[in-house]
């Protein structure tokens, strides 16, 4: 099992709103963090998903590890 999971909210067929939602909803899965990658035009959707942090597209890689690390900590 992951110990944190990032999924960017485009994938093509499948979207990681849906991809999140389901894991959050997945007894095995909903205590692992999840950080989406969005172009925050969708952060109600994504936060309604269970998301634990949002990032918007276009972060320095500097941001999303501090949240990687306080989700992990």
């Amino acid at each position: 099992m992951p110990n944190l999971i990032i999924i960017n909210v485009f994938l093509g067929a499948v979207d990681g709103i849906s991809i999140c939602a389901k894991l959050k909803s997945d007894v095995r899965t909903k205590h692992i963090p999840i950080v989406l990658i969005t172009a925050g035009l969708f952060r109600q959707k994504d936060l309604i998903s269970g998301a634990d942090a949002l990032i918007e597209k276009r972060f320095d890689i500097k941001d999303l590890t501090v949240v990687a690390v306080s989700l992990l900590n």
